[in-house]
């Protein structure tokens, strides 16, 4: 959902089928959904926000990677040739 428009996309998601991953300080994974979340006021994410634009600040805890997918596949593809060699 990642777009040059940062106006209000509404999601086809509720906040529990939004799911985030992230490392935590001793390396050990978190995951947990939009649903659980608790803003600075103690309030948690309406379900008409618009989830893009604190995502990808990483307001949610989770940080994005938006790496260019053609970049990845070739380091991907090149570390698999190396390791044949």
């Amino acid at each position: 959902m990642v777009g040059g428009n940062k106006g209000y996309i509404p999601s086809p998601f509720r906040r529990d089928q939004i799911w985030f991953v992230g490392k935590g300080q001793r390396g050990a994974t978190d995951l947990y959904s939009l649903a659980e979340i608790k803003l600075p006021k103690g309030t948690k994410v309406r379900n008409d926000a618009a989830f893009e634009p604190n995502y990808i600040p990483g307001r949610y805890g989770a940080v994005p990677f938006l790496a260019d997918l053609a970049d990845v596949a070739k380091e991907v593809v090149g570390g698999e040739a190396n390791k044949a060699e």
